[in-house]
């Protein structure tokens, strides 16, 4: 049961913030939190500033092209590599240094302060058998180029033991384990014109909210998992690779609700995904515009990986 266990809890704590993971008994609890989620209403050409570009793709060649080109320049493009990379070390690392202009500044002291608490509440979790993380970055400025409009997000994992006790180091005594999550957030570049680099302008919606848990029958050797999620998104960038361009819109949506009962020596995580992510669940549509707000580009996809294929 460890290795089942400890899938269900790296999963519960970090991947809710993306897809999944609520109060957890023998019979799965009524979801609250997918439901709370309303769909990101798809941001417009209008929104974006312009590309200056004088042509537009019209295919998916030209669309790959031209996303190739802007990976692979300098300017705002390598910055925003050195964004992620920096937003990686800060959740690794909440003290440490960030090398990105975007992010030059100290790491929010209240992000320091949520994320901290939850390390020690995570500490604890064996002991507690609860650990609760909250931020609230509502309208924080990261460096020169990044404003959050809204960032709230609440995570919560809370255990039960057959015997009362604190969850043994192989998991031998857990009886359920649950996890919570809601997520908004909210953020737009700002100054990025003056940079000189070929994105113009940048937009991203996401609202993220998950249930789920997970029971182990001991007796039977079973364990039952119970997922509900909704993620609703929508992204959008401006760009100019020189004289092609123009404003490339993402919007995404999935939801799920799920529950099933597996013969413990049979779980993987293949299967799991399978179970609770299908690609049936989601729906993803790519758009892109020229400057006057023309569609010369449309195309849908029901999985993400898809969507990476097409541009690797």
């Amino acid at each position: 049961m460890k290795n089942i266990s400890g899938f269900a809890l790296v999963a519960g704590i970090l991947a809710l913030a993306v897809s999944c993971a609520s109060p957890s008994s023998s019979t799965p609890a009524t979801v609250t939190n997918a439901a709370k989620v309303t769909a990101v209403t798809p941001l417009t050409p209008a929104s974006l500033t312009a590309s200056g570009a004088t042509t537009s793709p019209s295919d998916l060649a030209s669309t790959k092209t031209l996303v190739t080109n802007i990976v692979s320049s300098s300017g705002t493009a390598t910055e925003l590599t050195k964004v992620l990379n920096d937003i990686q070390t800060i959740l690794s690392n909440p003290s440490g240094s960030v090398s990105s202009p975007v992010l030059a500044r100290s790491v929010s002291s209240a992000l320091q302060t949520s994320i901290t608490n939850f390390e020690n509440a995570y500490k604890n979790f064996p002991t507690t058998k609860t650990a609760t993380f909250s931020t609230d970055l509502s309208s924080e400025s990261f460096g020169t180029y990044l404003a959050v409009t809204k960032a709230q997000a609440t995570v919560t994992v809370t255990a039960a033991t057959l015997d009362g006790a604190a969850v043994a180091n192989d998991y031998s005594n857990l009886k359920s384990l649950s996890a919570s999550a809601l997520g908004v957030f909210d953020a737009n570049a700002v100054g990025l014109l003056t940079v000189g680099g070929p994105v113009k302008d940048f937009k991203l919606r996401a609202n993220v909210g998950a249930d789920g848990s997970e029971t182990i029958n001991k007796t039977t050797s079973q364990v039952t998992f119970s997922l509900n999620y909704k993620a609703s998104a929508s992204l959008a960038l401006s760009v100019n690779s020189g004289t092609v361009g123009g404003k490339i819109i993402l919007t995404f949506n999935a939801a799920n609700n799920n529950t099933k009962t597996y013969s413990a020596t049979a779980l993987t995580s293949t299967v799991l995904l399978a179970d609770f992510v299908p690609t049936s669940s989601s729906s993803l549509t790519l758009d892109v515009y020229d400057d006057g707000g023309t569609l010369k580009f449309t195309k849908a996809y029901t999985d993400v990986n898809a969507l990476l294929a097409d541009f690797q």
